[in-house]
């Protein structure tokens, strides 16, 4: 049923057909898709973020209290992720052990 056949049967029983002002046409539908289109085009067209720029150093920090016995691996391990290149710098902050942790951190710098 069109629309002309609907505001007929409205009007043989007494009431009026109204059509909304703010409905759009399918011209301005169709191109505001492609507008839309449009744009998502170019924004995927962009260019990729360039790489960070390389680390000149890295510095890890070692919190320890009483750590005697696993101190060394830590810091073994600390050293071996962060080879690769850039200069690294491992800070060890001990909160006052009393097991002989400083004694076992002396014994690394030797190593």
């Amino acid at each position: 049923m069109g629309y002309a056949a609907a505001a007929a049967g409205l009007a043989a029983v007494g009431l009026t057909a109204y059509v909304a002002p703010f409905l759009p046409d399918p011209l301005s539908v169709l191109l505001a898709s492609l507008r839309r289109a449009g744009r998502s085009i170019d924004r995927g067209a962009s260019a990729p973020p360039p790489p960070p720029p390389p680390l000149d150093g890295i510095s890890v920090v070692v919190p320890c209290r009483n750590e005697a016995e696993g101190i060394l691996a830590t810091l073994r391990r600390a050293l071996a992720v962060c080879r690769g290149g850039a200069d690294v710098e491992i800070i060890v902050v001990d909160g006052g052990s009393s097991d002989g942790t400083p004694d076992s951190i002396a014994a690394a710098k030797l190593e």
